[in-house]
C-alpha cells in the first residue's frame, strides 16, 4: 500500500511517527464489516484513509490517497483535535503511579495516594493532562475523585471549626486535609484560605496551632523512624494542656501504640532562636556541649522544636543575643543538677 509505505519511508513525516498506529484493514469480511458499521466514510474507492482517536473518535475518514502536502495538511489538522501526545516513557509513568496510587488508597492510606499521585506533575498538570490515551483519562479520573474527597473533608473541617463544641475536632480535620490534601493544585488555594482564615481568628488561632502539633504527631506515630518524635511531642501536649480534649486526644493515641502517656514531662522554655544570618526558629535549649579544643570540636548547643525534632548548633553560629540566652539557660540548667 502506497500510503503505507510513505509514511514509513517519508522523511518529512518523521516527526509524527510516534503519535500514530498504522492499521491496514481488508475491505472484506467480518473485521471490515464490523469497522465500516461503526466508522463511516466519505467517497467510494480504495484506499480508504481512516484517523481514530485514542478514546475511539473519528477524526478523518475519506477515500483517497493523500499525496504530495495533503498528506501533512490531513495530520496537522486531526492533531489540532487530538489532545496532548505522550510518549511510551510518559505513558508508563502515569500508569505506574496510577496503579500505586489506587492501591494505597483501597489500603486506606489517602496519604501516600495522593503522594504517589503527585509524581505524575512530572508528565502533566494534575486532573489537566488534555490526553485521551487511556492511562491520561483514568489518571485525570482518578484526580476528580481524590480532588473531590479533600473537597468534602475540607467543607467538614470548616463546618466543625464553626462551632464551639467541636472546634479542635475541626482544627484537626483542617490540619489533616492541609497535610493531605495541598499537593492537589485544584484544592490548594482553598486549604491555605482556610487554614490563614482560622489563624487571624482570635478565637481559633491557638486551636489551630494546637492541632497541627496533634496532627504532626499522629502522622510520626504512624512511622517507625518517626515515633520518638511523636512520643514526644505528645507528651509535651499533655503536659502543657492538662486535662483538655488535645490531652486526651494525645494520650489516647500514645495507650493505642501501648505507649504509657508521662504527664509529668517539664514544659520546656520555647523562645526564638537566631543564627548569625538572621534565621529564627523556636525551639527549646535541650543540651550542650564545651567543645574540645584537642579534638577541634567547638561548643554547640541542642535544640528540640515543639515537635520533638532535635537540631545541633555550634554556639558561634548563633547570633549574640542567643549566645546570652543560651548561657543563661545553661546556668539554670547547672544549678539545678
Amino acid at each position: 500500500m502506497a500510503l503505507l509505505n510513505r509514511l514509513q519511508t517519508d522523511q518529512s513525516l518523521a516527526r509524527y511517527a510516534g503519535w500514530f498506529i498504522p492499521l491496514k484493514i481488508e475491505t472484506n469480511g467480518e473485521e471490515w464489516r464490523k469497522w465500516a458499521s461503526q466508522y463511516r466514510h466519505q467517497g467510494s474507492s480504495i484506499p480508504i484513509v481512516y484517523v481514530v482517536r485514542a478514546d475511539g473518535k473519528q477524526l478523518y475518514a475519506r477515500s483517497g490517497s493523500l499525496p504530495g502536502p495533503e498528506l501533512p495538511l490531513m495530520i496537522e489538522q486531526v492533531l489540532s483535535q487530538a489532545g496532548t501526545v505522550y510518549n511510551d516513557q510518559q505513558l508508563q509513568i502515569l500508569k505506574s503511579s496510577l496503579d500505586k496510587s489506587q492501591e494505597l488508597l483501597d489500603a486506606g492510606d489517602t496519604a501516600g495516594a495522593v503522594r504517589e499521585f503527585s509524581k505524575i506533575s512530572k508528565v502533566g498538570a494534575l486532573g489537566q493532562l488534555g490526553s485521551y490515551a487511556q492511562p491520561a483519562v483514568q489518571a485525570d479520573s482518578f484526580a476528580q475523585k481524590l480532588v473531590e474527597q479533600g473537597r468534602t473533608a475540607l467543607t467538614e473541617a470548616n463546618d466543625k471549626l464553626g462551632q464551639e463544641d467541636s472546634r479542635l475536632e475541626g482544627a484537626l480535620a483542617l490540619a489533616e486535609t492541609k497535610r493531605i490534601y495541598s499537593a492537589l493544585p485544584p484544592l490548594r488555594n482553598d486549604i491555605v484560605a482556610a487554614a490563614n482564615a482560622a489563624r487571624t481568628n482570635p478565637s481559633l488561632r491557638d486551636t489551630l496551632k494546637l492541632a497541627e502539633q496533634l496532627d504532626e504527631a499522629r502522622d510520626l506515630l504512624q512511622k517507625p523512624a518517626g515515633q520518638r518524635r511523636a512520643v514526644t511531642a505528645l507528651n509535651r501536649i499533655i503536659a502543657e494542656n492538662p486535662g483538655t480534649p488535645a490531652a486526651k486526644l494525645a494520650g489516647d493515641w500514645l495507650q493505642a501504640e501501648n505507649i504509657t502517656p508521662v504527664p509529668s514531662v517539664a514544659a520546656p522554655a520555647f523562645r526564638a532562636w537566631t543564627s548569625d544570618r538572621g534565621t529564627t526558629i523556636e525551639a527549646a535549649l535541650v543540651d550542650f556541649g564545651y567543645g574540645d579544643p584537642a579534638a577541634k570540636k567547638d561548643p554547640f548547643v541542642v535544640l528540640e522544636k515543639r515537635d520533638g525534632q532535635r537540631v545541633t548548633v555550634p554556639f558561634a553560629r548563633l547570633s549574640a543575643a542567643s549566645q546570652a540566652l543560651a548561657k543563661e539557660d545553661v546556668k539554670k540548667s547547672r544549678a539545678a543538677e
